[in-house]
């Protein structure tokens, strides 16, 4: 009994920073989820007056996604643009619209043949389709240009992924949907529309 009592303020002291330890705990980097942001894009000035990044007459319902697929391009197109054109002409109308997108999910079979044979160690795969409309008016002389492309991506997911394992590989090929996205427009707005500024 008297041993009991000697080691008891040690149980004690042990429970005390046991209890520190989990009123201080930081998730590590691993738990934190990823974002995507357009900052490290330094803003490209397009010799307009007005640039618009949201159509006159929206889509009144915004297409159907897969269950648990979390970034999507709508979402994310204001940021882009914002971010990423200035107006800073005298006159002219820029329009930089997500015309369209859609998120396909379907289901693939285990790369291994004891996978396929049990039915398990399947992967989801989403194919992403983005188009992109650009158009650009001068209301003085009535001229107007339009352009329209299409990027699309595939990638595919364990269906063991984590949830944060699988939101990273969302925003890891929407961020290369929009580098691409990105260097199809520059190159419309330099080669077709001449429109930036200072070239």
């Amino acid at each position: 009994m008297t041993r009991m009592i000697k080691f008891l303020p040690v149980c004690i002291g042990f429970c005390i920073l046991a209890l520190a330890a989990c009123e201080t705990f930081e998730p590590s980097q691993k738990n934190i989820l990823p974002d995507l942001t357009f900052s490290h894009m330094p803003p490209v000035q397009v010799d307009v007056q007005t640039l618009l990044s949201s159509p006159d007459d929206p889509a009144p319902v915004a297409p159907a996604v897969p269950h648990g697929f979390v970034v999507t391009p709508d979402a994310l197109w204001q940021d882009y643009t914002a971010q990423r054109f200035q107006a800073v002409g005298s006159s002219g109308l820029l329009y930089v619209l997500l015309e369209s997108y859609s998120i396909e999910q379907d289901r693939k079979e285990s790369d291994y043949s004891w996978g396929q044979f049990l039915n398990v160690d399947g992967l989801d795969e989403y194919k992403i389709e983005m188009t992109v409309h650009l158009l650009w008016k001068d209301e003085l002389s009535g001229e107007a240009k339009g352009q329209r492309f299409t990027v699309q991506r595939v990638t595919t997911i364990s269906e063991h992924a984590s949830p944060i394992e699988r939101e990273q590989k969302q925003f890891e090929v929407m961020e290369e949907l929009f580098q691409k996205i990105d260097a199809n427009i520059l190159d419309v707005l330099k080669q077709n529309f001449d429109v930036i500024a200072g070239l």
